[in-house]
């Protein structure tokens, strides 16, 4: 249920939290960036819209859009970084109201390398 947006972001977060790797750690956003030994799974709160691809969503629907940004444990690890690139896909494959297209790569100023996912998710408002 959508009512604000840390409520939207929890729902998201306890959706996916049972999907991914009980090492990975999930913080609410790239400004509270920590250097770490694990994988980490950024959730970047984008946008709030009532249509998706120009089509209106029903009365009390909207849709989400987040950036996910999973980052590899260590610098410049690539491998582990597309591997991190599996492992979400296939945990977002598996909610059938979250929508993605295309994950980019990018590296972090940390120096680690990650999979940005843009993402739509839908919910209803609540008052």
């Amino acid at each position: 249920m959508f009512s604000d947006p840390a409520t939207i972001r929890t729902e998201l977060r306890n959706r996916l939290k049972p999907l991914l790797p009980a090492n990975w750690r999930i913080v609410d956003n790239l400004s509270q960036a920590i250097d770490t030994v694990v994988t980490v799974l950024y959730f970047e709160f984008t946008e709030v819209s009532s249509s998706v691809n120009g089509t209106a969503l029903d009365r009390f629907t909207v849709a989400a859009k987040f950036d996910l940004v999973v980052a590899s444990a260590g610098a410049g690890d690539e491998d582990g970084a597309d591997a991190d690139l599996v492992t979400l896909a296939h945990a977002l494959q598996q909610c059938d109201d979250i929508y993605w297209d295309t994950a980019k790569k990018e590296r972090l100023s940390n120096g680690a390398i990650a999979w940005r996912f843009p993402l739509t998710l839908l919910s209803t408002i609540e008052e």
